[in-house]
């Protein structure tokens, strides 16, 4: 586990969402309490971090008395989630999820419970979405390859891609605990899915190891569990979409999970246009009509793709969405910048 101090200007900086509240002690313990409450004295902020899950910062702060335990609790968290990754690798070849790209068109692939349940959560949010977050994009990712050759596809080769992105061909035993990809050439890939999950799955391991309160951050999504030691809730700020270094709403949250898909977060520009990684399954193109989507929820997976999944519908029906279903709670920064909140939500945010 690699341990480093980390301010909570770092913080908003590498994780697009910020933690209020907070400030550096200079110990070595990353973080005290601002003490608006004498209880809090006893606590300490005990973290680690590490890069993992395709050079993401994680971070992980357990509120504890004991710090022994907290230390070896997040150990172990940190171990889980690596366990986790290998199994989701898109670009590991020897990962489960690459196991089922391989056999795409050919056989069944029987996978761990993990891969099974990610899957699942994933092809239930695409339903809730109309398809609007896509499991099936491996193929026009990799063609336009954000992070190494920076290609913008043409019409031709984006329309010869279609036909490999269609859920409908992922077809999943959870019985057998099988995956098959029923076209040839198809490939999954989990990363608007996976941190959220692997995070949920961190956080079930820290509450089962006795710390009951903490944070867990990895690139948009931020898992908060328990209460400060005075009873109050996390204060959470969302990161302003075209100024990194500024907020533009704050929120009282606990025992949530807030997870955030930005144009921001991978993109490369080629003459004079900005192209990210958001990609509309539709036109295969990336979606316009959003800056970033915050979603708030009770499980990690779940509200990671439903941000991923509202940023694609964009502002209007993405905001239909969250004020009809169960499924979360949302703050939406449109093309041009304006903010819409979900109704239940508009309490406990304060626009910056």
């Amino acid at each position: 586990m690699v341990n480093k101090n980390l301010t909570r200007r770092d913080i908003l900086r590498i994780f697009g969402i910020g933690l209020l509240g907070l400030k550096a002690t200079g110990s070595t313990s990353a973080f005290a309490l601002v003490a608006d409450d004498p209880r809090e004295a006893q606590y300490e902020l005990v973290k680690g971090a590490s890069v993992m899950m395709g050079n993401v910062s994680v971070g992980i702060t357990a509120v504890t008395r004991d710090r022994g335990n907290a230390k070896e609790a997040i150990g172990k968290a940190f171990d889980e989630m690596k366990r986790l990754e290998q199994l989701l690798n898109f670009y590991d070849q020897g990962s489960e999820l690459s196991q089922i790209n391989v056999a795409a068109g050919r056989n069944p692939v029987q996978v761990s419970r993990e891969v099974i349940e990610v899957i699942s959560h994933a092809m239930r949010v695409t339903r809730i979405t109309k398809g609007a977050f896509n499991l099936a994009m491996g193929p026009p990712s990799n063609l336009w390859s954000f992070l190494k050759r920076k290609h913008v596809p043409s019409a031709r080769e984006r329309e010869s891609l279609h036909s490999l992105t269609n859920p409908k061909h992922i077809i999943v035993d959870e019985e057998n605990r099988t995956v098959f990809l029923s076209k040839p050439d198809m490939r999954i890939d989990a990363g608007g899915i996976g941190k959220g999950f692997i995070a949920e799955k961190a956080k079930q391991l820290l509450v089962e190891q006795g710390v009951s309160s903490g944070i867990i951050s990895a690139a948009g999504d931020i898992l908060l569990f328990g209460q400060k030691p005075n009873g109050r809730s996390w204060r959470v700020g969302v990161r302003h979409p075209r100024k990194p270094e500024e907020q533009i709403a704050s929120l009282d949250l606990t025992d949530t999970v807030v997870s955030t898909s930005g144009d921001y977060e991978r993109f490369f520009t080629k003459n004079g246009v900005m192209y990210h990684h958001l990609l509309d399954p539709k036109t295969l193109l990336p979606a316009r009509d959003c800056q970033s989507v915050t979603v708030i929820g009770a499980h990690g997976a779940l509200t990671d793709a439903m941000a991923t999944g509202v940023f694609v519908m964009g502002p209007e029906d993405g905001l239909a969405l969250l004020e009809s279903s169960q499924h979360g709670e949302g703050l939406i920064v449109d093309g041009d910048g304006h903010i819409s909140i979900s109704p239940t939500l508009e309490s406990r945010v304060a626009l910056l």
